[in-house]
């Protein structure tokens, strides 16, 4: 998942390889799931639902692109 450096709730940078790992940390998908499992108790750590099988769902998204 790449070496995160979380600077505030609101401000996380996440690298594949950083020249300086001062401040960053190896997060793994092992890692993430530890992290997830423990705060699953108090509610926080799950950013999406876990289903059994897949569903779709229609969205209605307009994407616009600029010219280079």
């Amino acid at each position: 998942m790449g070496f995160w450096r979380i600077l505030d709730k609101n401000d996380v940078r996440v690298k594949r390889f950083p020249w300086d790992k001062d401040g960053f940390y190896e997060v793994t998908n092992k890692t993430y799931r530890d992290y997830r499992d423990v705060h699953r108790i108090h509610n926080e750590g799950y950013d999406f639902y876990l289903y059994s099988d897949i569903h779709f769902f229609d969205v209605d998204i307009t994407l616009k692109f600029k010219d280079v």
